[in-house]
């Protein structure tokens, strides 16, 4: 999947959040995106933690529920585990 790709199933599956989800969610995308290095995994990243938040929403859950009650810390371990692009991957 190609970033196109990527940014156009993120923002259909945002459009399928109730409102509350869909703030939660948007923080999320502010906090990882800013204090991230790897735009490429961190957008197949956001992708996947949206796709895990409409499953959960499609069974009654809100994203507390499923990220856990600190989402900065749940955040943090995101970002922890994305890979540092140097600049030669970025070319």
């Amino acid at each position: 999947m190609n970033m196109k790709d990527i940014i156009k199933r993120n923002r259909e599956l945002q459009a399928s959040l109730n409102t509350h989800n869909e703030k939660v969610y948007e923080n999320m995308v502010v906090y990882i995106r800013l204090n991230s290095l790897s735009e490429r995994a961190t957008e197949e990243t956001l992708l996947e933690i949206l796709e895990h938040l409409v499953i959960g929403q499609q069974n009654g859950k809100m994203a507390e529920e499923i990220f856990g009650s600190d989402l900065k810390a749940y955040c943090d371990d995101v970002l922890v585990n994305l890979p540092k692009e140097t600049k030669a991957l970025q070319l």
